[in-house]
């Protein structure tokens, strides 16, 4: 099988589901990569190629659906794996993570009238939040904030940095965070360097996620295998000088 790590950014952590008897590609490897800053994610599905050779194209009927949206699947070029030797271009399929946390991504493909269906648990891209107005004020430039931080937060492993900025374009600057209390609030630190305004506050907390189901007659995943991906929360307020 090709073992060859896709030249792709976010591919730095990897889950496998493993299984035999998907006719007419014999026994089968599902790879996930992704889990980055970005919500980009690349699968591809490897097989026993010495035994069934290249097929030069994908079967008619082969087809793959994420979240009961059908995704658009490329056969990748050839490459050669840990055996040295050329391997076969693999099904490759590239979809973004579902939006929002917790949400889980469940995966159907169906060749040769056989259905693999294999989920991830929790690995929505997205974590909202809202900011706390004691004074019902909009806070000023260099105050301490608190940020309401929806569910799902203490599943979560917080940074001790993340960034402020003004809009896609503007200014920007490190901030220092402590992690959210029991009752879901985050301090931040406003910087006093940046200007009055739209201010974004951005952090990458990281979640622990792992294949949790594989329906196959043949097929399964190590449980003790987990990915940790990063969650984009962000929050957006006014502040004032």
């Amino acid at each position: 099988m090709t073992s060859r790590i896709p030249p792709l950014a976010i591919a730095v952590v990897s889950l496998v589901v493993s299984g035999c008897g998907f006719p007419p590609l014999g026994s089968w490897k599902l790879t996930f990569f992704g889990g980055g800053e970005d919500k980009g994610t690349l699968m591809t599905f490897d097989y026993d190629d010495v035994g069934v050779g290249c097929p030069g194209a994908l079967p008619s009927d082969f087809s793959a659906s994420v979240n009961g949206e059908l995704a658009h699947v490329e056969l990748g070029n050839p490459a050669v794996g840990e055996d040295r030797t050329t391997h076969c271009g693999r099904p490759e399929l590239r979809v973004d993570r579902p939006e929002n946390y917790p949400e889980s991504m469940v995966l159907e493909m169906n060749l040769g009238g056989e259905q693999v269906v294999a989920e991830l648990e929790a690995i929505g891209y997205k974590l909202g939040g809202q900011l706390v107005l004691g004074s019902g004020e909009p806070p000023r430039v260099g105050q301490r904030v608190q940020i309401a931080v929806a569910p799902g937060f203490d599943q979560m492993s917080w940074p001790s940095t993340g960034w402020a900025f003004m809009g896609t374009f503007g200014p920007s600057a490190p901030i220092v965070v402590q992690p959210p209390s029991e009752g879901g609030l985050l301090d931040v630190q406003l910087p006093d360097t940046l200007p009055p305004g739209q201010t974004h506050v951005r952090l990458y907390p990281e979640k622990v996620t792992r294949f949790t189901r594989c329906e196959f007659s043949k097929c399964g995943f190590h449980s003790e295998q987990q990915l940790v991906a990063k969650v984009a929360f962000e929050v957006v307020f006014e502040t004032v000088q």
